[in-house]
């Protein structure tokens, strides 16, 4: 039988905050704020209209 004690459920929280802090730190330590080349349109009509919208109930406000 598995006891649910709060010391069993502090041992669950210890673990899941250090996965989240290492995951943090590794985001911070290899993060790139650049845009890389697929994520680039290729189509020009697709940049002029970048903010354009075709949707009436977009653009009735």
């Amino acid at each position: 039988m598995i006891m649910e004690t709060q010391k069993e459920w502090q041992v669950v929280f210890i673990i899941c905050a250090v996965i989240f802090l290492i995951g943090g730190v590794f985001y911070c330590v290899f993060c790139d704020g650049q845009i890389q080349e697929w994520a680039k349109s290729k189509d020009p009509e697709e940049k002029r209209n970048k903010y354009e919208y075709d949707n009436e109930a977009i653009t009735k406000f």
